[in-house]
């Protein structure tokens, strides 16, 4: 466990030296709610490269927990540099759940998510072992505590189609048309996200990040939200980034277009729209790196920005 994941490594037992301070008391935290609620969700969440794995493997030396992924990255296979998945020695020392569900020319919908996260969880819950929902991915984490009422929406329909069809620049004015400050929420050079907001908004009349479709939890739940200092989580970021690099995240890239070559949807989220502009001659390798490093700390803001109004998140300060 530590700051990076790659082909084979396992970063270091995280905070052995402060376990009062940070892993600590996120096992008092956990325990307080099993007295409460024994059939509870735990939900570990954080900015990018926080250390969200490194913490839920550490708590399973304590409690029988079961990883739900909460990426959306995640559930593609072949994926895995980019995605910073967990690798094949973590995944041996607990059940995780949602990783390489699809492949990267399948559509994955927060829908999808939703549905396949209950199902795993009663399952989890009926074993008795606690779900440990593990990840960043903003929408799948509310979509889940929040029991969001999501819309169904037939696939040929005229505004999915419409949708569809728009180009980057078309999605980005209609959205800063509807909503100026749209990319404090969302990737504005993620075309999947800007559909999804898009599509979201026109069948119901609110934005995702207005959360006012929530309704009665299914599960009873605690937030543990991991809190990294702005220059300590920048040189994680950074380091994370070499170390993909290193294990092959380029080489990563060049066959999935290989193999996937109708993946344009899955390639891009970061990591890997960037190497695919590196690929195209848009730019050159030490721009790419900055501009890895500029879009995923872009990422990490939004997230906070997400999280910051949740009062029920007991944010744990990373040492």
């Amino acid at each position: 466990m530590g700051t990076t994941r790659g082909k084979g490594i396992i970063e270091q037992p995280l905070l052995r030296s402060s376990e009062t301070s940070f892993e600590g008391r996120a096992r008092k935290l956990i325990d307080e709610q099993l007295k409460k609620e024994p059939k509870s969700v735990i939900v570990v969440l954080g900015p990018t490269a926080s250390g969200k794995t490194a913490l839920a493997l550490a708590l399973a030396e304590y409690f029988p927990i079961e990883i739900i992924s909460a990426d959306s990255r995640l559930v593609y296979k072949d994926m895995d540099i980019g995605t910073a998945k967990p690798t094949k020695e973590e995944q041996k020392l607990v059940p995780h759940h949602l990783l390489d569900v699809v492949d990267p020319e399948e559509r994955f919908t927060v829908a999808d998510y939703q549905k396949a996260t209950f199902r795993i969880i009663d399952d989890v819950i009926k074993r008795k072992k606690i779900p440990v929902l593990v990840g960043g991915t903003m929408l799948y984490i509310d979509s889940v505590i929040n029991n969001y009422q999501l819309p169904i929406e037939n696939e040929e329909s005229a505004l999915r189609k419409r949708i569809r069809a728009m180009s980057l620049e078309q999605l980005q004015k209609e959205l800063l048309d509807l909503v100026p400050d749209y990319d404090k929420y969302i990737d504005s050079k993620n075309p999947v996200r800007l559909m999804r907001a898009l599509q979201h908004y026109h069948l119901t009349g609110e934005w995702l990040w207005e959360k006012s479709h929530k309704s009665k939890p299914k599960y009873p739940y605690v937030l543990l939200g991991l809190s990294v200092d702005k220059e300590e989580l920048k040189e994680r970021v950074a380091k994370r980034i070499q170390q993909q690099i290193d294990d092959g995240l380029i080489e990563e890239v060049k066959d999935l277009i290989k193999k996937y070559p109708k993946s344009e949807i899955a390639m891009t989220g970061i990591g890997y729209r960037q190497v695919m502009g590196f690929l195209k001659g848009e730019f050159k390798k030490e721009i790419m790196i900055e501009q890895l490093n500029k879009d995923t700390l872009a990422y990490a803001k939004r997230q906070m920005t997400w999280w910051k109004w949740n009062k029920e998140i007991h944010w744990l300060q990373r040492n």
